[in-house]
């Protein structure tokens, strides 16, 4: 027989107020658990907009840092290409370490910002006491000066907060201040997209359409001895400074500029002096560039190790010595022809010392006819040698002012005959090439540049070249046929070229020697076009 035994039940309320209990419980970890859970989601890179995290370190279009509630995963490489260089870069989290805003009460929080602001327009981070220029320079200042040239613009700290310094009055009223920067930089140079220099107030020179271009003699010549940067003419927008050429002792691709150091009884030019005229030039919105080459300048740029020389030693000098850019005048000297080594490596090396300098570089380059219309008529030996170059760097290209002397008549597509030089045909013919584009003679085709983009080249005197020299009046007609279609020959544009470059010539030196014979009246079309915009 079993047993039963009777369980004796509790009472029934008691039972259910511990059964309430359970499931209320159950119920609250439930919902901690599921705010966790959308808190995380919130969180994660998936949620955040544009893929990025919150909390960390947003970069502007400068490349400075701003903190904020969003920031890319990697620095934004060069101002153009989000993600230029492809490296990860650490995010930095804001005062509060949670990534998120901060719970502060709104009213503290309003006042920790309205401090930060004012260290921030003293232009010092926050608890270190110190400028910005005394934190990424250095006690000297050194690797300020060596990066950003004597207007000691700053270098970013590894890790810390960048912050510009404040801008002057005449910043503000620049209307260049919101120009980009561009580039990437090598792993020895600031990170990309951080100028590593104020814009220089060099680039209001831009904003003027038609430009007046001479070069600069850095050597004694039959125009005498040369003179001071602040002795030359007030016509001059763009100056070419004459020339840095390859090491001849080195022969490893190494370029050098030295300033001239006296002979045939003229006086030595002092470099402190050369610099001081330089950037009081610069500030009143001239552009100063260094000349690469000359009839009689040579380059080495035949292997991997000339070509990485040749950038180093360019940047070095550009940077060194305080100029906005580079010009290109390599001749018959440097061996540029149609498949050489200098031919292939010249554009990529230009672009590579564009982005060791970290800021926009202004290129001009002035070869000899022959080496770019020249491939209309043949693509082999000098003849059309520039072409790949230019391709290579019209991207960047400011200025291509041909010189249209010492090299004949201009064979083109619009006349049965070579256009004369100093013509207003062969001015017009030239213009016309490059802006409309030409078949070459290898059956490719040159595209078409902007017409901001060219510009002319001529002699300024008698004296100046061995042949080219063009009259006064015919400069005039063929910068009005150029802009206007007016007084052409028998070459005419397809459309104004509104925006043409202007005139380029050689050379300052022998203009200032013949009595301003070519600036004074090509200056004056120039800024009369200039004003009637």
């Amino acid at each position: 027989c079993l047993k039963v035994s009777r369980v004796k039940r509790k009472p029934q309320a008691t039972s259910n107020v511990k059964s309430n209990l359970r499931r209320g419980i159950m119920v609250k970890n439930g919902a901690i658990a599921a705010v966790a859970l959308l808190t995380g989601l919130l969180r994660s890179p998936r949620f955040a907009r544009g893929g990025v995290d919150r909390g960390g370190a947003e970069r502007d279009a400068d490349g400075h840092e701003r903190f904020g509630r969003l920031a890319p995963r990697r620095y934004a490489g060069n101002g153009k290409r989000p993600w230029g260089d492809g490296r990860n870069y650490p995010i930095k989290r804001n005062r509060t370490g949670s990534g998120g805003q901060s719970r502060r009460p709104k009213k503290i929080r309003k006042k920790k910002k309205k401090k930060r602001k004012k260290k921030d327009d003293a232009g010092r981070n926050p608890g270190d006491g110190k400028t910005n220029a005394g934190k990424f320079a250095g006690k000297d200042k050194t690797d300020a000066n060596k990066f950003a040239g004597e207007d000691g613009g700053e270098k970013p700290s590894s890790g810390g907060e960048h912050r510009p310094k404040p801008p002057s009055s005449e910043d503000e009223n620049s209307d260049e201040n919101d120009d980009k920067d561009k580039g990437n930089n090598s792993n020895s140079r600031p990170p990309a997209g951080v100028s590593t220099r104020p814009e220089s107030p060099a680039k209001n020179a831009k904003s003027k359409r038609h430009k007046l271009v001479g070069y600069w003699h850095n050597f004694h010549n039959g125009s005498g001895c040369p003179v001071r940067l602040s002795e030359i003419s007030d016509a001059w927008d763009i100056i070419d400074v004459a020339f840095a050429d390859g090491d001849r002792d080195a022969n490893d691709g190494t370029v050098r500029f030295n300033l001239y150091a006296g002979d045939h009884s003229c006086p030595a030019l002092d470099p402190v002096e050369f610099k001081r005229d330089m950037a009081k030039l610069q500030a009143n919105g001239k552009i100063i560039v260094l000349s690469l080459g000359g009839a009689e300048g040579t380059i080495t740029l035949e292997t991997n190790r000339h070509e990485a020389n040749f950038v180093s030693s360019l940047t070095e000098e550009v940077v060194r010595w305080g100029f906005d850019g580079v010009d290109v005048d390599l001749e018959s000297g440097s061996g540029i022809v149609v498949g050489s080594e200098v031919q292939r490596r010249l554009g990529p090396a230009l672009l590579q010392v564009e982005k060791n300098m970290g800021r926009d570089m202004y290129l001009t380059m002035a070869p000899e006819h022959p080496y770019v219309h020249g491939g209309y008529v043949a693509f082999s030996g000098p003849w059309g040698a520039y072409l790949p170059v230019i391709e290579d760097t019209r991207g960047t290209l400011d200025l291509l002012h041909v010189q249209l002397y010492n090299n004949g008549g201009l064979v083109n597509p619009y006349s049965g005959q070579a256009a004369g030089e100093g013509t207003v045909d062969m001015m017009v013919a030239h213009a016309k090439m490059l802006v409309e584009g030409f078949d070459t003679a290898d059956g490719g085709r040159f595209e078409p540049l902007r017409d901001d983009q060219v510009a002319i080249g001529l002699p300024s005197g008698p004296q100046s070249a061995s042949s080219g020299q063009a009259p006064v009046q015919n400069i005039l007609d063929a910068l009005d046929c150029l802009t206007s279609r007016t007084n052409c020959g028998s070459v005419v544009p397809s459309f104004d070229y509104a925006d043409f470059g202007g005139v380029m010539t050689w050379s300052i030196n022998w203009d200032m020697h013949d009595g301003h014979v070519f600036s004074r009246p090509v200056g004056e079309k120039l800024e009369e076009m200039n004003s009637s915009r």
